[in-house]
């Protein structure tokens, strides 16, 4: 019975926080807008998904992340410089941001980049939780990697129509990509759960540039 609670639970805490998070962008209250509620919902998310699945995540040593940690804080310092950069002497794809207005990753507002890191959190550690928990009921590195193709594929499939076919598609196609990519890094890179996290976030970071880049208006 546990194991369908633990199941229903996972779900429930991505269901639940992104219905609110929709709730609040019907409201005006977005990634770049009023962007303090959306950060702390995701971290209070964040919290309650740590604190009930406390057992199925590991005690970790903080002095064995220093390294990973200061690349955290070397990559947000570069994506600041990087938007700085873009904003100043490339030209703003306004056409693209005007169709794609829930895209919020292709603005390069700097409250976004305030903002995502939380969603990010929010859902590295669900993912960190599902991979755990699938490998300590017997599933091989592959079999985690064909179930997280599954769950995402399914997810980004049904987010198509929503975000349009340019960005419903590319989101379809990296979900598969980072479906595998994760896993791998969260068991079996030392400090994995940092790296899956920047390669999270550098997933949105370079994707603004190559819009800024390549964008015809």
């Amino acid at each position: 019975m546990s194991l369908i609670i633990d199941i229903v639970v996972w779900i429930l805490f991505w269901v639940v926080t992104f219905s609110l998070i929709d709730f609040l962008r019907k409201k005006g209250i977005s990634h770049s807008e009023k962007w303090v509620w959306v950060a702390a919902v995701f971290l209070v998310f964040t919290f309650l998904a740590i604190t009930y699945f406390r057992n199925v995540l590991p005690v970790v040593d903080i002095s064995s992340l220093k390294a990973p940690l200061l690349t955290i804080v070397i990559v947000f310092l570069l994506t600041f410089l990087m938007y700085y950069l873009c904003r100043r002497f490339l030209k703003k794809p306004v056409k693209l941001i005007k169709n794609n207005p829930a895209s919020y990753f292709i603005k390069m507002d700097y409250r976004y980049l305030l903002c995502k890191p939380f969603d990010i959190l929010f859902q590295q550690v669900l993912i960190l939780v599902g991979v755990l928990w699938l490998t300590q009921r017997g599933l091989s590195l592959w079999g985690v990697i064909a179930y997280f193709i599954f769950l995402f594929g399914l997810l980004h499939f049904i987010w198509i129509k929503r975000a349009g076919k340019l960005f419903g598609r590319y989101f379809f196609i990296s979900s598969l990509v980072g479906a595998i990519i994760f896993p791998i890094l969260i068991l079996k890179v030392e400090g994995g759960f940092i790296y899956s996290y920047l390669a999270h976030f550098l997933f949105y970071t370079l994707s603004a540039l190559f819009f800024w880049v390549f964008a015809r208006e």
